[in-house]
């Protein structure tokens, strides 16, 4: 594994899992991978949970937002690219024929985010970090550095 301290624009830097039992998940990626998790309270009154390896930060978890859940929607993971300025991606996105699904919005202290949909239909998150960075351990590819 290698540790990671910044993310070049453009790679994925973070993965996320949209939850309906967060509980039933974090027993679920423990007893899978080993992760422990840090919960961390947000501004929404939810908690959000970083999974980790030997407290590094690998990817995250929180509860659905209730009115996807009431629309059956099932528990996703989210993918995010890392970029300086979530705003100039957004206009981007849209200009090229995307769907930004909301406006980019600063989360707490962590960074700012936006989700964008291609003109498939594939959705994927846009990270531009402040105090969190993404994953800060990830598996070592011969050859490739980040």
């Amino acid at each position: 594994m290698q540790v990671v301290t910044r993310y070049p624009d453009g790679v994925f830097s973070w993965v996320d899992l949209g939850i309906t039992d967060t509980e039933g998940a974090k027993a679920f990626y423990t007893g899978l991978f080993g992760w422990s998790f840090l919960d961390i309270p947000t501004d929404s009154g939810t908690i959000y949970s970083m999974g980790q390896i030997e407290g590094k930060n690998v990817a995250g978890l929180g509860p659905m937002d209730p009115a996807m859940e009431a629309q059956g929607i099932p528990p996703f993971w989210n993918s995010y690219n890392k970029h300086d300025d979530v705003d100039v991606v957004a206009t981007k996105a849209a200009d090229a024929g995307g769907n930004v699904m909301f406006p980019p919005f600063d989360v707490m202290d962590s960074g700012r985010m936006t989700m964008v949909q291609d003109p498939t239909g594939a959705a994927f998150g846009v990270w531009q970090p402040k105090g969190h960075i993404g994953a800060q351990l990830v598996p070592l590819f011969p050859g490739r550095r980040c």
